[in-house]
């Protein structure tokens, strides 16, 4: 039964009687009522229509089918954990940090975070998990992106290690079952109702959360009445900004060095010659002499392999990959950018967050493409310097013409460093 607590299970309506029996405690209600789905809120549409004449939830498909033969059960959230004893952790938090996490635990509100990338959002997580893990509170830490979760999920082990904890998404070998700690995708909250007391999404302004309609209700459904939200960010949108009653803005990194400034380099021909087999002339010579990791970003899916061939082609000794939203061995190919064993990564916008790699530089070909935002730029730029062994690097944008979003991304790591250089911090 504990696999029902705070989890929204689909089964047969034939099955619900056998069910309630088995578990008085059970909850149960329509899985489509008065023509929307109960799971994720979709009107139903005419051509949602089984052989048999029942209705189905187009909108949520991916995720199982649920049909007018269905209802959606559950079983109250009873919290019931042991004790809590400690965590290790052998860091310490920056003054700044410290300041934020006061904050948060000052109230019970939902509460936004913008901190600049590099900021140590996930160490400020620490205190705040530790309370509430010795509250015997239920807690939830969601990213719209597997990169970003496979990347929080060990951190969070190695300073939690005697609580269990599941990790959820798509392709995810390991089954769900009951802890007291989840991290998942934030897709996988569909999956769950009145669950959390405490409820993290990270990077929140991201794609495919941000203005996603079958994602709009899944946090307030996640929570409980009672739980609360943190939403963390470095590029927070209008509305994030209105719609948090309370936010903490933290300009700095953790470091105290300022975030790398993007320098532009106009090549107006770099797609007509990436198509001829060839490279722009400034990033040969920057391949023939880095000695550091790098991510190439490209704007299409269809550009990481043309530049990969190129490049294996003209620097056979150079280790290379590509990677895209598309590839099935991308979280293992990231790994093999973690463990050194590749210097080079291209990519398209998949990585621009939840990506920690020490010493690493960054190239953006194709700044100027519609799909680099400024908003993404900031993000881009963000990966490079986050580590004290070295808080500074590469940040390169190749464009064919002059770049609105660019310039508006330089100009905004030129404010943000300001107000670090301020000692701008607090609670807006």
């Amino acid at each position: 039964m504990s696999n029902l607590y705070g989890r929204l299970v689909v089964v047969r309506n034939t099955q619900a009687q056998a069910l309630q029996t088995k578990y008085p405690q059970l909850q149960v209600q329509a899985a489509i009522k008065d023509n929307y789905c109960q799971r994720c809120y979709a009107q139903i549409m005419k051509a949602w229509q089984l052989p048999n004449g029942h209705r189905y939830c187009g909108r949520c498909l991916q995720f199982g089918r649920v049909t007018t033969q269905d209802i959606l059960v559950s079983v109250p959230e009873p919290n019931r954990f042991p004790p809590f004893e400690n965590w290790q952790w052998s860091g310490q938090l920056t003054a700044a940090q410290m300041q934020v996490v006061a904050e948060i635990n000052h109230h019970q509100h939902h509460h936004l975070v913008w901190a600049v990338t590099g900021a140590g959002k996930t160490e400020m997580l620490f205190p705040i998990i530790a309370q509430a893990l010795a509250n015997k509170q239920r807690i939830c830490i969601a990213a719209p992106r597997i990169d970003v979760i496979l990347e929080i999920a060990p951190r969070i082990v190695a300073v939690f290690p005697n609580i269990p904890l599941v990790v959820l998404y798509g392709q995810a070998e390991e089954p769900y079952h009951y802890t007291q700690l989840v991290i998942c995708t934030t897709h996988q909250l569909l999956n769950f109702t009145a669950a959390f007391d405490l409820l993290v999404i990270d990077e929140i302004d991201a794609f495919p959360f941000v203005n996603n309609p079958l994602l709009k209700h899944t946090p307030k459904r996640a929570l409980k009445a009672t739980g609360r939200l943190i939403g963390l960010t470095a590029t927070p949108t209008v509305r994030h900004l209105l719609q948090f009653q309370k936010r903490s803005y933290l300009p700095a990194r953790f470091h105290g060095h300022p975030l790398p400034r993007i320098n532009v380099r106009q090549v107006s021909k770099w797609r007509q010659l990436i198509n001829t087999q060839q490279l722009p002339a400034l990033l040969t010579k920057y391949l023939q002499q880095n000695k550091h990791q790098c991510l190439i970003f490209v704007p299409t899916i269809r550009e990481t392999k043309i530049l990969e061939h190129i490049i294996q082609r003209h620097f056979k000794t150079l280790a290379i990959m590509s990677v895209s939203a598309q590839d099935l061995q991308r979280t293992e190919k990231v790994q093999l950018m973690r463990q050194r064993k590749i210097q080079y990564l291209i990519t398209t916008t998949i990585l621009e967050r939840g990506v920690t790699l020490p010493d690493i530089d960054v190239i953006i070909l194709g700044a100027d493409h519609p799909n680099f935002t400024s908003r993404s730029l900031l993000q881009i730029a963000g990966r490079v310097g986050r580590k004290i062994s070295r808080p500074t690097g590469l940040v390169l944008a190749i464009v064919s013409q002059p770049s609105w979003q660019v310039l508006v991304a330089q100009l905004t790591i030129k404010w943000l460093n300001h107000q670090a250089n301020k000692g701008v911090k607090h609670e807006l």
